[in-house]
């Protein structure tokens, strides 16, 4: 955890310079909503009112978690960020471990049989709203074995959507994790291929999937098949493989971790803008640290500290995982860390991956650790579409398998699985038509592979 602080943005000069009128009225002396626009810092009003206000929030939050803990971690709590080994020793917190580790816990210290919410948008495992609507749901339509197929392409990241800057593509732990923990559950996924491609993106997403992946695992094969790229997050995911397959063109590695902000402070001046910080610590160390996230601070020597510590201890967590996902030391990823990347073939020799192959390969593989024909049924789980995306290029056997995969996903599917993968998906890409969109954005046309048949 870091401290609180407030920081305000004044633009009176701005406004003088660009000759906007500022005419405003206050009720109040202490009032001051108006000063961004009439000041170039707060008044003496506004920053005793503020000054109370944070000593008052910052008292109640460190008494509260003092309280709460039991122990004078009161010091500790504006001094972070703290990896969590760190965070452990100074009694920030009991144990280590995810999300379903902790609810276990508690349902062994209650002596209850199931956890539930009661704030959130989360879910419980099991009982309430989900039993309902899964009564209405009827049978499960992926009830016969199969092998799983998921797609995790794009960058990795914690929510679902939602924000300014957010949008469907990329993996998402909220969305993601939920359908590797049902596909740990599911007796009829017999296996999962896991088809990733991606650079990488949040830590501690990459993290919680990793966990997910390893769960599945200890249920049943769990076969990991490299597209373009598996990459810092990416290969962090990926190491939970019990066999990973790669493309000789495919990219590796890259374990290592970064971290950094913009600051915009000196840039701001520029326009005459003039950003005040105003923490609620009295020592400065740590009201510097309440703002090592601010846009508009830059770091000093202390905190950066602080952040190289961090992603030190990241790192080392980066490595311990991929030694137990591959079941090595860590001594082996000597000339394969430390943020390098590899072709398809090289990490192979270095014990990233362990076979070059495609999809069609890992689908195979998985087919046969669980048990079922080399025919046997392959569904695309999580992510409907996508399919020509997913497997690419020309190989007949990728096509074959995503031919059977098709026309198991949806109704549609099943309706145009005679028709080759490339009309299939402009087919796809036209139905809304027929749903009433009034408006679609599709290539008016469909490209057929040219190569050799």
């Amino acid at each position: 955890s870091v401290g609180i602080a407030f920081q305000l943005i004044f633009g009176r000069s701005l406004l003088d310079k660009l000759k906007v009128g500022v005419d405003f009225l206050q009720v109040g002396k202490y009032k001051g909503a108006q000063e961004p626009y009439t000041r170039d810092e707060p008044s003496p009003e506004a920053r005793e009112s503020i000054d109370l206000t944070l000593r008052d929030i910052r008292k109640a939050w460190i008494d509260a978690v003092v309280e709460g803990r039991g122990k004078p971690v009161g010091d500790a709590l504006e001094d972070g960020p703290h990896p969590a080994k760190e965070a452990k020793e100074l009694g920030l917190i009991d144990e280590i471990g995810f999300l379903d580790e902790a609810r276990k816990k508690a349902r062994e210290s209650a002596g209850a049989e199931r956890t539930r919410p009661i704030f959130g948008g989360k879910s419980g495992e099991g009982g309430g709203i989900d039993e309902l609507l899964r009564s209405f749901a009827g049978s499960d339509p992926s009830a016969d074995p199969h092998v799983a197929l998921v797609r995790a392409t794009g960058a990795i990241t914690m929510g679902g959507g939602g924000g300014l800057l957010s949008s469907d593509d990329g993996i998402s732990e909220a969305k993601l994790g939920k359908l590797l923990k049902d596909l740990a559950d599911d007796e009829a996924a017999k296996a999962v291929v896991l088809r990733i491609d991606s650079p990488g993106g949040s830590a501690l997403a990459s993290d919680l999937l990793w966990h997910r992946l390893m769960e599945i695992r200890k249920k049943k094969p769990l076969i990991v098949s490299v597209g373009g790229m598996a990459a810092s997050g990416g290969y962090y995911m990926s190491c939970a493989g019990s066999k990973i397959y790669a493309e000789p063109t495919s990219i590796v590695g890259s374990i290592g971790v970064v971290a950094g902000k913009l600051a915009f402070d000196e840039t701001l001046e520029q326009f005459g803008v003039n950003v005040v910080t105003m923490p609620a610590a009295p020592d400065p160390k740590k009201a510097a640290r309440a703002t090592m996230l601010s846009p508009f601070d830059r770091w000093d020597d202390a905190t950066r500290a602080k952040m190289l510590a961090s992603m030190e201890s990241v790192y080392g967590l980066f490595l311990d995982r991929i030694a137990e996902g591959r079941g090595f030391d860590k001594k082996v990823l000597d000339g394969a860390a430390e943020g390098r990347i590899f072709g398809g073939v090289t990490a192979k020799e270095l014990k990233l991956v362990d076979e070059i192959g495609g999809l069609d390969d890992a689908l195979r593989h998985a087919l046969s650790e669980a048990g079922l024909p080399a025919d046997g049924k392959v569904r695309l789980r999580g992510q409907p579409g996508g399919l020509a995306e997913l497997f690419g290029g020309g190989d007949e056997a990728a096509r074959a398998f995503a031919e059977r995969a098709a026309r198991e996903v949806d109704p549609l599917e099943k309706l145009l699985g005679k028709l080759p993968l490339e009309a299939r998906a402009w087919v796809r890409a036209m139905a809304p038509l027929a749903e009433r969109e009034k408006v679609v954005t599709s290539i008016p046309f469909v490209v057929m592979g040219t190569g050799p048949q």
